[in-house]
């Protein structure tokens, strides 16, 4: 068997999810990307050939990917991000008809324009993958027969520590409970309502927000911490895999105050599970869902500062302890159940 996967980028997690899928050897992978030099050095071990994408617009990288695909005589075509294309309503997509296509999408925002795109783009595909329950029980209420749940994995494998430890290497000089933003600073994310919260909350606390800034920066953050500011430490850059661990590993509570228009799968979610940490994040869509289902921590109102300031109180005074239900979910983020869900559910099905 023969894949054709599509991504048009090849940085941060696309990067991640792609050699997971292109690592197995069960079938041969030719890769369609951007930056193919950096994908020929980021450590790929499958049977791998990768072509560079070329063209720029969207009529242009369709008709390469049809290129591709009959040139190498692919069985199927996999569009790793599909959100990427729900703008142009699956439009084109019939002249790779003669292929058997796969489509990732990683989240979802929610329109009537956006729905229609979204039935549009699923009815072209043979198999939609989502990544969370909540998601696909969303399109199936809308008649949308031909998706598959595939719960989104901890791709890095790195090695966690114990708080003590982490805290050491990170310099965090505190008794105080560790409190986590971890990630990039996306508006979505809702850091800044994560701020408003903190400077309602009287039980003690230390906050570590690490990850590369974007709508909110140090000068906005030392700003709107003013009152906790000798109980900040700011990472603001790109992370290793391994400092992100170790965040994780310092903190007692990892916090995910993100916005209504934000609903798919977390990163920082994730990287809280996997490190056997309680979380306290918004309570709507697929990521409220997950936490409550799966015993992973508290949700709060999503954009309700004073509610997140009442559960981040509730939180730091009673604590929360991992059960038996969260630790299956844990079990559930290993990436080889990831890579075996696709083959059998995608790929041979």
């Amino acid at each position: 068997m023969r894949i054709l996967f599509v991504d048009s980028r090849t940085t941060g997690h696309h990067m991640v999810y792609m050699k997971e899928l292109i690592n197995d050897n069960r079938y041969e992978s030719i890769l369609l990307v951007p930056d193919g030099d950096v994908v020929k050095n980021a450590g790929f071990c499958g049977n791998m050939t990768v072509v560079p994408m070329t063209g720029g617009s969207y009529g242009q990288r369709l008709d390469q990917i049809r290129r591709t695909a009959y040139e190498y005589n692919v069985d199927i075509i996999h569009l790793l991000f599909a959100d990427s294309i729900m703008k142009y309503y699956g439009f084109g997509l019939g002249r790779l008809k003669k292929y058997r296509i796969v489509a990732t999408f990683h989240q979802f925002r929610y329109s009537i324009l956006r729905n229609i795109a979204r039935k549009m783009l699923f009815a072209k595909v043979d198999r939609g993958v989502v990544h969370t329950d909540s998601m696909l029980r969303y399109l199936e209420s809308n008649s949308i027969k031909n998706a598959v749940h595939i719960e989104y994995p901890k791709f890095e494998r790195v090695e966690y520590c114990d708080k003590k430890t982490a805290k050491k290497c990170l310099g965090i000089e505190t008794d105080k409970p560790v409190l986590l933003a971890l990630g990039g600073t996306r508006y979505d994310k809702g850091l800044d309502i994560l701020l408003q919260a903190l400077n309602k909350v009287d039980q003690p606390f230390y906050l570590l927000v690490a990850g590369k800034p974007e709508a909110f920066d140090e000068a906005f953050i030392r700003s709107e911490g003013t009152r906790f500011a000798d109980d900040i430490k700011l990472m603001l850059r790109f992370l290793t895999d391994e400092e992100m661990a170790l965040c994780s590993s310092a903190c007692d509570f990892a916090v995910l105050p993100y916005r209504m228009s934000f609903d798919g799968a977390s990163g920082g979610l994730v990287d809280a599970v996997v490190a056997g940490k309680p979380v306290i994040g918004a309570g709507h869509g697929a990521l409220g869902e997950l936490i409550r289902n799966n015993h992973l921590g508290y949700t709060f109102r999503t954009e309700d500062a004073d509610d997140l300031a009442r559960v981040i109180e509730k939180a730091l005074e009673t604590g929360f302890v991992i059960d038996d239900t969260a630790k299956a979910y844990r079990d559930m983020l290993d990436p080889k159940c990831f890579v075996d869900a696709y083959y059998q559910l995608c790929y041979v099905c």
